[in-house]
């Protein structure tokens, strides 16, 4: 076949002869002992089907390129997907942080509240589970994955229980609501949590889709300090 590497009588075409269709980019391929190979800048690192110099992640596998924020640096390489002044960031509505008294006895909590809107030709995905991180101003930062959870119709439900009387605890609630584009409302719940008060505003909230890479970040920082913690509420 024309462009095999493999002439008509089964010899090898020569070194450097073209082969193959020539890619966006790259530079056509060539003959290199019988197998057609890329032209500079037309290798597949990552083996996703997208040549290095397309491909907006070259190094991590991501075939569908998606990009949420469109910085061109695809989601599973990008460490900052998005800003709290984007529409498809977490708005943080409602938050509450309790310090634990004693590390022996973790009595801390953290509830978070909020919304975000997912944009016209993007999709949420929780099918392969998700992460949760809570930083504030001091010293506090956590995070919990939770590796799978309940998707319906209506929502998401994803839960992590503590495999003993003091281990954390994380419940995940999202509320599909059915408008254009679509937006999700969101409920997190932490418990038996072991950082002691004080915090401080703000407070930064990060909830990742773990199969495609995707961080929705927010923040709040209208919030009240109290000895046992903070209660924060968007104004």
């Amino acid at each position: 076949m024309p462009g095999d590497c493999c002439s008509a009588d089964c010899q090898r075409e020569p070194d450097g002869t073209t082969c193959g269709s020539t890619p966006v980019c790259g530079g056509a391929s060539s003959c290199q002992s019988g197998v057609c190979t890329p032209g500079a800048g037309g290798l597949d690192s990552d083996g996703d089907g997208v040549i290095d110099c397309a491909d907006n992640c070259p190094t991590v596998p991501n075939p569908d390129q998606s990009d949420i924020d469109g910085d061109g640096i695809g989601d599973r390489c990008d460490a900052n997907d998005c800003d709290p002044a984007h529409p498809f960031c977490l708005n943080v509505t409602k938050l509450v942080m309790t310090g634990s008294a004693s590390p022996a006895k973790p009595t801390g909590r953290a509830s978070i509240k909020g919304d975000f809107v997912v944009l016209p030709g993007d999709h949420f995905d929780a099918t392969g589970g998700l992460t949760v991180r809570i930083k504030e101003r001091l010293e506090t930062d956590y995070q919990t994955t939770v590796p799978s959870c309940i998707v319906t119709g209506k929502g998401v439900s994803c839960d992590v229980k503590g495999a003993t009387s003091t281990a954390p605890g994380l419940k995940i609630r999202l509320k599909n609501l059915p408008k254009s584009p679509v937006s999700y409302k969101f409920a997190i719940k932490f418990n038996k949590r072991s950082e002691p008060a004080p915090f401080n505003e703000p407070v930064i909230v990060t909830l990742s889709e773990v199969s495609r890479g995707v961080d929705r970040v927010g923040q709040i920082q209208d919030c009240g300090a109290q000895r046992t913690g903070l209660r924060c509420r968007e104004r």
